[in-house]
């Protein structure tokens, strides 16, 4: 077993046991796939099915879809990836309408990797919806002294655009606001709406509704002081989602490879009931909604603080 600082490493097999009674199981939970999302860069993930049934009597390990509503198709395996895994990996993405393939394995072989660059950038070149390819590289990590092993996820091919790709995506996605609120439970239609309005009056505060059943609230940062980060998103009908990763790899605030100590105790001193998530990417703060605005105070003049120095 390696060992490196406060963490340790092992083997997924070692870690979790069978692949397909407890790996695949594991990383079938929206928690995960959240992680796995962030990883990629794909975005927030969220189950369908695990072992969903396809042609020829066999199963897809995980079925996800991103926010927007488009299908991601997920093959996991233990040891080195093989052509089995891929090839099918490919024709389940097709068999099930996915915009993406990620094969999750403990290694990829070079030729592997090739295989994905080439079809992503056939894919790029492509005005037809093409399928994306990630290839991702896992193995388990824990700190020293603790109980419980969390899957680490390293990229090892992915498409140059997938930005791109989702703009290109016939998807269905929010209009308006009204529609967003039409999608919401009755109280929380109302909390939404009182939240978006008087975030929007914040100086470099704005909201996005591009996706099909949510807002995101987005403010500048040190580190993007234009599009600014993702940090809150309200999702219909009734949830709440720090962004937590967001705010601690990507706003500037904070050393990603250090733990936000400020962050956190503030998100524990508004938020009693956060439900932790995997890495604590997306905690989730439902049953706090007197919580968020004090909190949206705090981390605004924390962010602008930040940037006039």
């Amino acid at each position: 077993m390696e060992k490196m600082g406060r963490l340790e490493f092992t083997t997924p097999r070692e870690a979790w046991g069978g692949e397909a009674t407890a790996f695949t199981p594991l990383l079938a939970n929206d928690d995960l796939l959240a992680y796995l999302g962030d990883a990629t860069g794909i975005g927030q993930l969220s189950l369908i099915e695990a072992e969903h049934a396809t042609a020829g009597n066999r199963s897809l390990d995980i079925l996800a879809e991103t926010m927007d509503g488009r299908r991601v198709s997920i093959e996991n395996q233990y040891n080195a990836a093989d052509h089995d895994h891929l090839t099918r990996g490919l024709a389940y993405a097709v068999a099930t309408d996915s915009v993406a393939l990620v094969v999750i394995a403990e290694d990829h072989r070079e030729e592997f990797i090739s295989v994905a660059d080439y079809l992503n950038e056939v894919a790029v070149a492509s005005d037809e919806r093409s399928i994306r390819v990630w290839l991702v590289q896992v193995r388990a990590a824990r700190r020293v002294g603790d109980d419980i092993w969390s899957p680490e996820f390293v990229v090892r091919a992915s498409p140059n655009e997938w930005e791109g790709a989702v703009r290109r995506e016939v998807s269905p996605r929010l209009r308006n606001l009204d529609e967003f609120y039409a999608m919401c439970d009755d109280g929380f239609a109302d909390f939404a709406r009182t939240t978006i309005e008087a975030w929007v009056q914040r100086d470099g505060a704005h909201e996005s509704h591009k996706s099909r059943s949510t807002v995101a609230l987005y403010h500048r940062s040190p580190n993007n002081q234009t599009r600014g980060s993702n940090v809150v998103q309200l999702q219909a009908p009734h949830h709440i989602t720090i962004c937590r990763g967001y705010i601690r790899d990507s706003s500037g605030l904070y050393d990603p490879d250090a733990d936000p100590i400020e962050l956190d105790e503030a998100l524990g001193k508004h938020f009693p009931n956060l439900q932790s998530t995997a890495k604590d990417y997306y905690p989730k703060v439902d049953n706090d909604r007197e919580g968020l605005a004090p909190f949206l105070d705090w981390l605004s003049a924390r962010l602008n603080q930040a940037i006039e120095g």
